[in-house]
């Protein structure tokens, strides 16, 4: 695991925090790594928008839980976990979760909650888990559930990571949509689930 970088006003952190149980991801960090990697090239794309104050931005890892000190007020944390079945928002929460789903963000409550499921089918390859866990940043950092989707205005390999179902391109990129919509929130104070 690499070190948690320091906060600065030029770039965008996100917490990834790993909770999976999965030995196959736990014998092999790579996938983990570049995984987190690629979050934080997608989001240095977005952070690069001239509506931000960044100018790049880090996705790490934390395996320990989630403290306030860790995390600037406007820095997302989303947590991966081995399945929908294990799901923190249905037990935590109470919210029902599609067993066959990728992830799961909740919203415009007392605090954002955002999870991904290590297992679901789509998340064959580093790459695609990655698209999931930006695609429920998104749903994060606009403080929108599913109505999001509709912002996407196209579907497929253009149709960036707001759209619902996330295509199996492993080098998807942010669309127009995605930037203009996502940039200027990228500040914004939510407060974020942590002591997990």
């Amino acid at each position: 695991m690499a070190d948690i970088p320091a906060p600065t006003a030029s770039v965008f952190r996100i917490a990834i925090r790993t909770l999976y149980t999965d030995a196959a991801y736990q014998d092999s960090p790579a996938v983990i790594e570049d995984t987190i990697a690629r979050v934080g090239e997608i989001f240095t794309i977005i952070a690069g928008d001239p509506s931000t104050q960044f100018s790049s931005a880090v996705a790490f890892q934390v395996k320990t839980k989630i403290g306030p000190a860790l995390l600037q007020s406007w820095e997302p944390v989303v947590y991966i976990i081995n399945s929908a079945g294990k799901s923190l928002l249905a037990s935590r929460r109470g919210l029902k979760v599609d067993p066959s789903g990728t992830g799961l963000t909740a919203v415009q409550g007392v605090s954002q909650f955002s999870e991904v499921y290590l297992n679901a089918s789509y998340h064959d390859s580093s790459e695609t888990l990655a698209n999931t866990i930006i695609h429920e940043i998104m749903h994060n950092k606009l403080n929108m559930g599913d109505a999001m989707h509709n912002l996407a205005g196209f579907v497929g390999d253009i149709g960036g990571f707001m759209q619902e179902s996330l295509p199996s391109n492993k080098d998807l990129k942010p669309s127009a949509a995605d930037t203009s919509n996502v940039a200027p929130v990228l500040s914004s104070v939510l407060a974020q689930q942590i002591g997990i």
